[in-house]
């Protein structure tokens, strides 16, 4: 799938889309993707409730940087002479003051919307909430849940929790 690059004249609809809920495509531009200028990598991460984010790298704890804020609730952060994609953290400070260390469910795209294995005739076997554990290197692994459904007239779809302080427009 090829990422759209974010264009300044595309933040006020991309922003608007995210914090209605109606993006048709949010991991076409949020998550870790080759750099504007066609070199580097750029993170993007959508948190309405943010006041700062910081990417951390996943295999050291090291930090990489405070994301810049694009948008309201729109952040970003490029890398210019990384050519490798890698896994990485965002430490989000919360307007109240809280912290929260937490994956980028973004950053998981290309597993996450993959439909290989898809059998037509057993759709309850894909569909809904299903418990996943994604490998990341030969060591480490990411437990978690992949939300799927069918819903072809839907205008949005939202997954709500504690996990996610009740708010669909925040990533879970």
């Amino acid at each position: 799938m090829p990422k759209k690059k974010l264009m300044d004249a595309d933040l006020p609809p991309v922003t608007q889309s995210l914090s209605q809920v109606m993006h048709a495509s949010p991991f076409s531009i949020l998550g870790i993707h080759p750099g504007q200028s066609g070199s580097g990598l750029t993170i993007r991460a959508w948190h309405p409730d943010a006041e700062c984010i910081e990417v951390v790298q996943e295999s050291t704890g090291k930090s990489l940087g405070r994301m810049n804020r694009l948008a309201n609730g729109l952040f970003e952060l490029s890398f210019p002479q990384r050519k490798k994609v890698f896994y990485y953290l965002l430490n989000i400070t919360l307007k109240d003051g809280t912290e929260e260390l937490r994956f980028d469910p973004y950053q998981f795209g290309e597993y996450t919307l993959c439909q290989q294995d898809i059998d037509p005739l057993h759709l309850y076997r894909h569909l809904g909430a299903l418990k996943v554990e994604h490998a990341i290197t030969r060591q480490r692994s990411v437990s978690g849940v992949l939300f799927k459904v069918y819903a072809p007239h839907a205008r949005s779809v939202s997954v709500i929790g504690d996990f996610n302080r009740w708010d669909g427009r925040c990533p879970v």
